[in-house]
């Protein structure tokens, strides 16, 4: 991974390779809120307390994608729901 700016350019003026390996790595939280991202810088300390919540948040929202598509599933497979035509098709 190479140092760029906002535009996507290399930015050496900002950082250098050097700084890029003196200091450790660092964590971001990203969200989103309100349709906005959000981040967070977050210290090692944090990262390791918060390790878990961030686990189950993954496992959350994987559990939520598999009732989301078993409700989908659910409601194409119901004879009452209304089909949709395909467009040009005139029946």
């Amino acid at each position: 991974m190479s140092p760029t700016a906002r535009d996507g350019k290399a930015n050496y003026s900002a950082f250098s390779h050097q700084q890029l390996t003196v200091h450790p790595p660092h964590w971001f939280w990203t969200r989103k809120v309100n349709a906005k991202i959000v981040s967070r810088v977050l210290s090692p300390e944090q990262v390791e307390e918060y390790r878990s919540w961030f686990e189950s948040e993954r496992t959350l929202r994987a559990l939520i994608r598999q009732l989301e598509a078993l409700g989908i599933a659910a409601i194409d497979a119901d004879p009452r729901s209304p089909r949709r035509s395909r467009r040009g098709s005139r029946t």
